[in-house]
């Protein structure tokens, strides 16, 4: 079960950059070129950001990768 304030404090975390790709890729359902344009980087940087903060992410909600 995935608690929404732990969530919101693992995003808050985050470096602002990996925030800003995870928030426009998941909650705003942009895709990476859109993302990369957006932050005047390439889509293939924003998919590495985005791997990055994941793993954060997951390390800070305490999930193992499976």
């Amino acid at each position: 079960m995935l608690d929404r304030d732990r969530l919101a404090a693992c995003l808050d975390a985050l470096p602002e950059r990996e925030r800003s790709v995870v928030v426009m890729s998941f909650f705003e359902d942009k895709p990476a070129d859109e993302v990369g344009a957006e932050l005047a980087t390439s889509g293939g940087n924003v998919r590495v950001i985005r791997h990055r903060a994941l793993a954060r992410l997951r390390k800070c909600l305490g999930v193992e990768e499976t």
